[in-house]
């Protein structure tokens, strides 16, 4: 079937943050005009306390007529001459959602594969932005963040959007296969409640639908009884259609199946960070779907992280019954290397979606002081062999890095990606060298 599983497909760790690139910063700053920041810094200088706010205002408004805007409009002309080559579906919106400004959303955001490598390095991708200068889009943070991967599937959040808390952004959907993405409109803000309802994982869902181009996005909410969760919940669900996206957001209250004996014990104060010691991802293998259940055991238990245990467990989403697939301690991990692994605290495991027997875990070197203050002594991320109880190979992590290991996930994505995908990043290296032969940029007037 078109859009299934393909053989030996390659897997990718992706890190979740999605740097934003501001074309029309990039065209101010090719020209050797300033920042809004500092633009406006300057001008606020010596100003009086009761005239700030004014000033500030009637700068702001100046740079975007003197500044931003014939620098979009240098960015207008690189588009019509050099048109995106991913395809941007429309969303045919219904209730309150305005079709206008998710259209402008679209029209104003590209992915931009920055560096697609074999796990366990890292691979990055970004968002090139180009919204106008008056788009209430440029006061998002400077980043997006991949929530959830599905074969050749993405999704994201943009901007400060979280569901039941900021209505500001929207979901990205990237089709890999067909180099394609969608605007998906928030959660009608009335649906949800954060003092009845909590989110659970990382957020939404993006499930593939059998068909090329036609998936499926879920967002679960646990419901709260007198401040604690249960496993009743409420399940909010959009569905593409084929080439298009269409129809809206809807929602069902369901009760989670939770395994014989067990109860949902979450204290009123949450569950703090399980992720630093666990994780879960659903996986398919023959013609079924299975969950699998990560987890490192003995934290505070043992004085040397060698005592510490790593556990798997999997079960049928049909028939849930969970079993034990593997076991052993981290300290008996055996390596080619110089570097002592066992020796460095193990966190944030995960289980490979490919590899039976593969997990990924990051390891790093307690905090040793200096000059009185702690030192990141250094961070990798090893690949194991659970079956062997071997590493199979490390990656250093950048020392500058601060949005590992979190913000990393397992995915296929990159084996749906076209060549014409590939060379992205090579390209947008060479449009600067391009486009400055072509025409000049605006400098700042201020």
């Amino acid at each position: 079937m078109e859009g299934g599983p393909i053989d030996s497909p390659s897997e990718v760790l992706v890190d979740r943050f999605v740097p934003l690139i501001d074309e029309i910063a990039q065209v101010i700053q090719e020209g050797g005009g300033q920042p809004l920041v500092v633009a406006t810094s300057s001008a606020l200088k010596d100003v009086p306390p009761s005239l700030r706010q004014r000033v500030m205002l009637e700068e702001v408004l100046q740079y975007r007529e003197a500044v931003e805007e014939p620098a979009a409009a240098i960015v207008r002309e690189r588009k019509a001459l050099r048109p995106s080559a991913g395809e941007k579906l429309a969303v045919a919106f219904s209730g309150n959602d305005d079709p206008f400004i998710y259209g402008e959303a679209l029209d104003g955001v590209e992915i931009q594969l920055d560096h697609i490598a074999q796990a366990p390095e890292i691979s990055h991708l970004a968002l090139r932005v180009s919204w106008p200068p008056s788009s209430r889009f440029r006061s998002f943070p400077p980043g997006g963040l991949i929530i959830s991967t599905d074969r050749n599937m993405l999704l994201l959040y943009v901007g400060p959007y979280r569901p039941g808390i900021s209505s500001q952004g929207f979901y990205l959907v990237y089709d890999a296969r067909a180099n394609s993405i969608a605007v998906i409109p928030p959660l009608p803000s009335r649906s949800l409640s954060m003092f009845s309802q909590c989110g659970i994982g990382t957020g939404g869902a993006i499930l593939f639908h059998g068909v090329p181009g036609e998936y499926l996005l879920a967002e679960l909410f646990l419901q709260r009884n007198r401040g604690r969760t249960s496993n009743k919940a409420t399940l909010f669900m959009w569905r593409s259609s084929g080439g298009a996206v269409s129809c809206c957001w809807t929602q069902k209250e369901v009760t989670l199946p939770l395994p014989s004996g067990t109860t949902v014990r979450a204290g009123i104060e949450g569950r703090g960070l399980p992720v630093v010691h666990r994780s879960m991802c659903c996986i398919e293998r023959g013609g079924g779907q299975m969950l699998k259940f990560v987890s490192v055991n003995g934290y505070g238990k043992c004085q040397d992280h060698r005592g510490l245990t790593i556990n798997c467990w999997t079960t049928s989403v049909m028939v849930p019954q969970w079993q034990n697939v593997f076991s052993f301690r981290y300290g008996e991990l055996e390596a080619d290397s110089a570097v002592e692994f066992p020796r460095l605290m193990p966190t944030y495991p995960m289980l490979s979606i490919v590899d039976d027997i593969v997990m990924y875990i990051t390891v790093a070197a307690d905090l040793e002081s200096t000059n009185g203050r702690p030192e990141d002594r250094g961070r990798y991320m090893l690949s194991l062999d659970t079956s062997r109880g071997r590493i199979l190979s490390s990656f250093k992590l950048p020392a500058t890095s601060g949005r590992v290991p979190v913000n990393i996930l397992a995915s296929t994505v990159s084996c749906y990606m076209k060549k014409t995908n590939l060379v992205s990043e090579v390209q947008h290296k060479h449009q600067k060298e391009t486009d400055s032969s072509s025409s000049s940029a605006p400098t700042s007037a201020v």
